[in-house]
């Protein structure tokens, strides 16, 4: 069973370097990374890997949609931008709210 260990930086000052964490004798894996509910949540609460993997799956979704905006009405192609994009955007979006610029702004990988 694996598990991530949250470090807040005013919280703990120790980080813990090991890959695993030693509980009652037992060998726990700590992970970089968890995905839960659609929200991907890092050791440090940076949402870097969620905002990535949110950008990503929009501009996957509006390249699909510019291959074929020419058969499609202006109102279909604002009902499916609602229905692929804003709607993942949207989704969750309380918890990126108040993320640091530096984690929300896309690196070039």
């Amino acid at each position: 069973m694996a598990y991530l260990l949250l470090n807040a930086a005013s919280i703990m000052q120790a980080k813990i370097v090991s890959s695993y964490l030693l509980v009652n004798g037992s060998a726990v894996d700590l992970l970089r990374a968890v995905t839960c509910l659609g929200v991907t949540l890092d050791q440090e609460l940076t949402f870097a890997d969620h905002i990535r993997r949110l950008t990503g799956r929009c501009f996957y979704s509006l390249r699909h949609l510019r291959s074929i905006r020419r058969i499609l009405t202006t109102d279909t192609i604002i009902t499916l931008v609602n229905a692929l994009v804003v709607s993942r955007i949207d989704y969750c979006n309380a918890v990126v709210a108040g993320v640091r610029p530096s984690a929300a702004t896309p690196t070039s990988s």
